[in-house]
């Protein structure tokens, strides 16, 4: 009975106490609890994503078309190809990014950007039977975008890459044959994060993307043959 009493008298004086608290001290006390909140989705985010503040470096790579083929008489075309890095952004490839969308660090491409493009389309020159080097025909390539983008959905990040790029061909007497703007993309909507290893494969898949779009216009192709007749 006693101890029923005592607990009796103590809720009677906390609600005597909240009763008698002042709309100050009401106001105080939700923003005590609303900081207390906010500091644990903090904590939780930076728990999350701690790895987002690291750099992070890749090595793109290209895997050739399987599909390509040999073309009639196109081993009696040279081609040069020339690559032209007019990219905005140059030292990085993409970003790290955490919940609340902020760049957090660079992702930085261990091999250069403009290279591997150039050995991609002469990869596929030669895979067709196309020569390398002389006189006949240049192509003439402007860089205009090589990144990958992240944006966060409900539960995934999505990896947004896109290969942009001018492609000229020009005969040995500098006529302008061909000309076509090229934009390879890639969107992988679940990635597991906006790390280096998914921006990655974005912007390998985004690469080949590009070649297939070019390789497989029979435009391009044509021009090659009219630019060495020049």
């Amino acid at each position: 009975m006693a101890a029923s009493s005592t607990s009796r008298g103590m809720r009677e004086n906390k609600s005597g106490r909240d009763m008698q608290r002042s709309p100050k001290e009401a106001i105080f006390e939700l923003f005590e609890e609303s900081l207390r909140s906010q500091c644990c989705a903090l904590l939780v985010a930076v728990l999350l994503t701690g790895c987002a503040f690291g750099r992070d470096r890749i090595s793109l790579s290209y895997v050739p078309q399987t599909t390509a083929a040999r073309i009639s008489k196109a081993d009696a075309i040279a081609v040069n190809v020339y690559v032209t890095d007019h990219r905005p952004r140059k030292d990085r490839v993409s970003s790290k990014k955490n919940y609340y969308r902020m760049e957090t660090a660079r992702i930085i491409a261990t091999n250069d950007v403009a290279d591997l493009l150039k050995n991609a389309i002469e990869t596929e020159l030669t895979n067709r039977g196309f020569s390398l080097a002389g006189n006949s025909v240049n192509v003439l390539v402007d860089l205009q975008n090589f990144y990958c983008d992240f944006s966060f959905g409900l539960t995934f990040f999505e990896a947004i890459a896109e290969v942009t790029m001018k492609v000229q061909v020009e005969a040995s007497n500098k006529r302008l044959i061909f000309s076509k703007t090229v934009e390879g993309s890639c969107i992988d909507a679940k990635a597991g994060s906006s790390s280096g290893k998914y921006a990655k494969a974005a912007l390998d898949s985004a690469l080949r993307d590009g070649m297939s779009i070019l390789f497989n216009d029979p435009t391009f192709i044509d021009s090659l043959f009219k630019a060495s007749q020049q």
